[in-house]
């Protein structure tokens, strides 16, 4: 069982150090860039993910009922949004990516929301068959060049 930890200063060198495989690069922005674009959104909340003392994921989700949330038009304003997922490429395979999914979902019905919503590429190597295997569902809608993808939680 993996640890979901908000980011402190004193964990960046470790989440700074993770990365994808070769394939998926491009997939996901790597994680300084998310967890300085998470220190600016006031509707986001990063996320280390731990094994013990070891990183071995990153998760970023906003709140879209946030007063302060900025989304595009279309967008579930009940649900929470996952932002970004990173597993570090020695470690996907082992349930992190299924336990971040957990999370936050916990984390959106602790909130009273009814979906959680992501979007990603829809390319080899993609995590999109990984989120439809998790009971996501295509939306229909494109957001900025990835796939969207819903998940009702009720």
């Amino acid at each position: 069982m993996y640890s979901f930890r908000i980011v402190q200063q004193k964990d960046l060198r470790a989440l700074f150090g993770l990365g994808v495989k070769e394939t998926q690069q491009g997939f996901v922005a790597p994680n300084a860039v998310s967890i300085a674009q998470a220190a600016y959104d006031p509707s986001a909340t990063a996320f280390g993910i731990w094994d013990g003392d070891q990183a071995v994921g990153f998760l970023s989700i906003c709140d879209m009922a946030h007063p302060e949330a900025e989304f595009d038009e279309g967008d579930n304003s009940d649900g929470i949004y996952v932002w970004r997922l990173l597993v570090d490429k020695a470690r996907q395979g082992q349930n992190v990516g299924r336990e971040a999914i957990a999370f936050a979902q916990s984390h959106a019905r602790e909130l009273g929301r009814a979906n959680l919503v992501l979007s990603a590429v829809d390319a080899p190597y993609g995590a999109v068959p990984f989120y439809e295997k998790l009971g996501f569902r295509r939306s229909g809608r494109m957001v900025h060049g990835e796939v969207d993808l819903l998940l009702a939680l009720t």
